[in-house]
Formats: C-alpha cells, structure tokens, sequence
C-alpha cells in the first residue's frame, strides 16, 4: 500500500515543504546545497554502506559503519552455521 503525501501547501504536517524550507535555510545562511536522500534513495544508500562494511576487513572508525558491519559478519556467521 502507496502511503500518498499531502501536497496542499496549507496542510499542517508536510514534510516536502519542511524539507525544502530547511534547504533553503541551509543554503541562504551557509552558501550549502543539501540534497535530501529519502524512501527508495535513503534505503538504496544504506544498502551500499552494508555492503563496504561487510566487505571491509579492518575495524571501521565510525560507530555506525561498525554496527554495520558487526551485523555483516554475524549474517555470515549464522548462514555458516545453518549450512
């Protein structure tokens, strides 16, 4: 089931035109361009930082790449073991 965004400008919650207010903060206080990466993006993009953790071998620095990557070799772990 399609979950469909309200596009009314006057709707109260609306989170494309909170977006982009923030972008335009950004960028008007800043001089900084923010993409938003959301829904299919945002999870396509969490796929790609799955795979470098499960890839890399050396401990990574950034707590959330090592979750990730303490996630990657315990799946394989756990595949070994169903074998």
């Amino acid at each position: 089931m399609a979950v469909q965004a309200s596009l009314s400008a006057n709707a109260k919650h609306n989170q494309r035109r909170d977006i982009k207010t923030i972008q335009d903060q950004i960028l008007t206080e800043f001089g900084v361009e923010i993409e938003s990466i959301v829904n299919q993006k945002y999870l396509k993009c969490l796929f790609e930082l799955r795979s470098y953790a499960r890839n890399e071998t050396k401990e990574l620095k950034s707590p959330i790449m090592r979750l990730f990557q303490i996630e990657e070799y315990l799946l394989k772990h756990i595949e070994r073991l169903e074998r």
